[in-house]
């Protein structure tokens, strides 16, 4: 009995079938019978067929390179003989993998975010940002390796930013960018007054009528400021002055 030698190739992560006795030589004429795998292979998991006398071989997750198969077969006199199954697995490119990120900063301020510190390539390939998304609560740019945050004026609450990676070589993949923006407390705008008395008689303006404040909070009059020259003015409410002349 006359084992032969046998050479297989496949793609990382794609299991081959190989026909290992096709090839073997029984001396009586006799057809060769796959008996047993003798030694398995070291980087993936093999498998026989004896009935078809074919090997499965599996490559393990992400390996390439070579690797080799151990058998043994019998010829109809029960003459056995060993042989090696040399598999080569070629490389393929294997996406990246994008996970999703939070980001926290205050009302009005921009953040930089790295999101590729989590993000990883089971190639070691370099990964970069390709393209990023915000929505209508601000602007988002890509800062090298970071993605820069900038949210519209006043804006507070979640903006998702979607964002794309790539590996250089083909493979892409997606993941979001989660920003909480935490309220701070927005200055009141007053506006300047005016108003007209008769000699001699005080006057009550609502000075706060026409001042506004972005967060909605209720204003009131704290102080006066600067005392007029020609009269005296007191705050009279909480909204209110009083100005006698």
């Amino acid at each position: 009995m006359a084992a032969v030698d046998d050479r297989a190739t496949t793609n990382e992560d794609t299991p081959v079938t190989t026909n290992v006795i096709a090839n073997d030589r029984d001396p009586a004429g006799g057809i060769a019978r796959l008996e047993a795998i003798v030694t398995p292979p070291e980087s993936g998991l093999a498998t026989i067929n004896q009935t078809q006398g074919t090997i499965t071989y599996r490559p393990g997750a992400d390996f390439n390179g070579s690797d080799s198969i151990v058998y043994r077969s019998v010829d109809s006199s029960g003459n056995a003989s060993t042989a090696t199954l040399a598999i080569s697995v070629t490389a393929v490119n294997d996406l990246p993998e994008a996970l999703n990120d939070t980001a926290t900063t205050t009302e009005d301020t921009a953040v930089s975010v790295a999101v590729l510190a989590n993000d990883t390539d089971v190639d070691g390939d370099a990964l970069r940002i390709t393209g990023v998304s915000a929505g209508a609560n601000g602007t988002a740019r890509i800062s090298g390796s970071e993605i820069t945050f900038t949210p519209k004026a006043n804006f507070t609450g979640s903006e998702d930013i979607s964002y794309t990676i790539s590996d250089g070589k083909g493979g892409t993949a997606q993941a979001v960018l989660r920003i909480e923006v935490t309220a701070v407390n927005d200055a009141p705008v007053a506006t300047a007054d005016s108003a007209t008395t008769t000699e001699d008689t005080p006057v009550v303006i609502e000075v706060v009528a026409n001042d506004t404040d972005v967060d909605g909070d209720a204003l009131k009059v704290d102080a006066v400021t600067i005392a007029p020259a020609n009269g005296t003015a007191a705050v009279s409410g909480a909204g209110t002055i009083t100005y006698t002349p």
